[in-house]
């Protein structure tokens, strides 16, 4: 097909690909396919993209990254660790954004980063939790759900505060995503938070086919409604 005929022919041009480019490709590619494109055409992607870590953009190593966890794409571990400490010096200029979905890719990847560099991201996070949008809350709890991290109290803390504030904002998927994270971590959020949460779920599952899901994730993170 088309795609085989592209790999193919631009193998070649690869290790010209100037960092914002790379991640576009894989953010692309991710878009059309599934699963990981042909090895070799990989391996030398992913050789320049390590050689360019660096100098890419917050935005772009996000993008490439989201990319490779929507094609099931695994780097070795050399490869990941040049990526987390790429990823750890651009924190302070990553927007919400960035930051929800690069954690969404590690989650997705299996990646579980160090102590150090999990600090370092959720100092950043902490002091943007207000910047999130609804997507980027909910998906951002879901990420940290999947890889069985739970936060500080001043962390959660500072999640409900800005989450309460927004929820009506949230979708019925957002809302799902939440309740499973919270309830998959064991915790137990504000009680304003939960009437709030709970009335809203209530109101928006009638027209979700899948009800009895959401009222089990309401009932494990302890809502009553």
């Amino acid at each position: 097909g088309w795609l085989e005929g592209l790999f193919e022919d631009s193998r070649g041009s690869l290790a010209g690909l100037r960092p914002g480019e790379v991640a576009v490709l894989l953010r692309g590619l991710a878009g059309v396919q599934a699963s990981p494109p042909p090895q070799a055409w990989l391996s030398v992607l992913l050789a320049h993209a390590e050689e360019q870590l660096e100098e890419m953009a917050p935005q772009h190593l996000a993008m490439m990254l989201i990319g490779l966890a929507k094609m099931q794409v695994r780097p070795d571990r050399a490869w990941m660790e040049s990526a987390l400490a790429a990823l750890a010096g651009k924190f302070e200029v990553m927007g919400p954004q960035a930051l929800s979905n690069v954690m969404w890719a590690l989650s997705v990847m299996g990646c579980m980063p160090d102590r150090a560099w999990l600090s370092a991201y959720f100092s950043s996070t902490l002091l943007l939790l207000n910047s999130f949008n609804a997507g980027e809350l909910a998906v951002g709890m879901w990420a940290l759900a999947r890889s069985r991290l739970e936060p500080s109290d001043t962390w959660l803390d500072e999640y409900f505060d800005a989450s309460e504030a927004k929820l009506t904002g949230f979708s019925l998927r957002d809302l799902c995503l939440c309740g499973y994270s919270l309830a998959r971590l064991g915790l137990r959020p504000p009680q304003t938070w939960l009437r709030r949460y709970c009335t809203l779920l209530l109101r928006l599952k009638r027209g979700f086919w899948h009800q009895k899901t959401l009222l089990t994730q309401v009932g494990d993170c302890g809502c009553s409604a």
